[in-house]
């Protein structure tokens, strides 16, 4: 459906009787994200990450704050 650019009205009645739900994500349902990632490994399409110590997590933090981390930050647990 997309991003509305108002809000959204929606009647008490149909949630509570029909026992109906509204919900949103920005990242697709559960049968969306299997689908997708069933096809990056098909594909052998991988994401572009950072890889630091969580040691390092405040610097992490920052470098995504400042807009100079590439893509994603992947913190590795000492475990």
């Amino acid at each position: 459906m997309g991003v509305p650019s108002a809000p959204i009205e929606v009647g008490a009645d149909p949630l509570l009787d029909e026992q109906k739900k509204v919900t949103g994500s920005v990242i697709g349902s559960p049968k969306t994200m299997r689908r997708m990632l069933t096809f990056s490994a098909k594909h052998h399409i991988a994401p572009i990450v950072e890889r630091l110590p969580m040691a390092k997590a405040n610097e992490a933090i920052a470098r995504v704050h400042e807009g100079k981390a590439r893509m994603r930050i992947v913190l590795d647990a000492p475990f």
